[in-house]
């Protein structure tokens, strides 16, 4: 069994601002419930859940939390299963995770705003999605520095 920081080599702190700006504070916190909660075993991170048990833990509407696992699954990060009554067993895609850590790490915030545009202008594509010189030309067009993050 891994943890979470095993899952990127110490290069796993990139993720959270990087997925931060693909979706809202809610999925963002969501995502990160599940990963904190799951159980993870190779490549696979499990979470059984109920939606009421997700707004409780943070604090918000169960509607929130609907619209919130609808962006992450547009997104491409998670998949879930309806088990029997209210519980989810909610499935963490890790190599959309790695396939959005491989873009963070390259370019600057000017390009997360650019590639954000891309996917809500697209009604929320996945990272993978986009097609490989689409993504190239946004990391030569807005390059990550020390300077502009």
């Amino acid at each position: 069994m891994s943890t979470f920081s095993d899952k990127f080599d110490n290069h796993w702190k990139c993720i959270p601002y990087a997925m931060a700006t693909l979706t809202s504070s809610d999925g963002f916190m969501i995502l990160f419930h599940l990963l904190r909660r799951g159980y993870t075993d190779g490549d696979k991170t499990t979470c059984a859940i109920s939606n009421k048990e997700l707004a409780d833990v943070m604090g918000t509407s169960i509607s929130s939390v609907r619209r919130a696992i609808d962006t992450l699954k547009q997104l491409n990060l998670i998949s879930c299963s309806q088990n029997k009554g209210a519980l989810c067993t909610f499935y963490v895609n890790w190599s959309e995770i790695r396939a959005i850590h491989k873009v963070s790490s390259q370019i600057s915030d000017k390009g997360w705003v650019y590639l954000r545009g891309l996917c809500l202008n697209s009604e929320v594509r996945p990272i993978s999605a986009i097609p490989l010189t689409i993504l190239n030309d946004v990391v030569r067009q807005y390059p990550h520095t020390s300077l502009n993050m």
